[in-house]
């Protein structure tokens, strides 16, 4: 019996004299009905597969962008997060170099006041310049900016 390359319905046609099947199984309706009823069979079943077989695919799509996407928002974070350290850093250093420039301003605001006290000034609100010129001595108030006021002074 050769049935290598012949579909279902030559299958049962060699056998419909005796309406035995492949498995040795006598069927009572006659073949046409039966490869009727196999080709339903076997097409309701490819139906089912291809619909297996695409969302199968449709969740390794799914899979693979969420993947891409996890791989960009953890690319994001990591950035950010480098970001900020190095905002970090450089408010550290800026406070540092604030902190140096109050130091300096304090220093050069005592040295002022030694030399204010030194041309005979009472060391008020008003600093005293000497004009080595006219050798007269004019009045002017201190302008400091607020941001480099040190927190001691008013």
């Amino acid at each position: 019996m050769e049935t290598q390359g012949r579909g279902v319905e030559s299958e049962v046609e060699s056998h419909a004299g005796g309406d035995v099947g492949r498995d040795g199984r006598r069927y009572r309706s006659p073949p046409r009905v039966l490869v009727r009823s196999f080709r339903m069979g076997r097409d309701n079943w490819k139906i089912k597969h291809q619909a297996v077989q695409e969302k199968l695919e449709q969740e390794r799509q799914l899979s693979a962008d969420r993947g891409r996407s996890r791989e960009q928002w953890k690319q994001k974070c990591e950035t950010a997060t480098s970001r900020a350290e190095k905002a970090e850093l450089l408010a550290q250093q800026r406070l540092k170099q604030l902190e140096q420039a109050r130091a300096e301003l304090a220093n050069l605001m005592a040295k002022k006041k030694a030399i204010s006290k030194d041309l005979g000034g009472g060391g008020t609100c008003g600093s005293i310049v000497f004009n080595f010129w006219s050798k007269t001595r004019i009045n002017r108030p201190r302008q400091i900016p607020r941001l480099l006021r040190s927190p001691e002074s008013p």
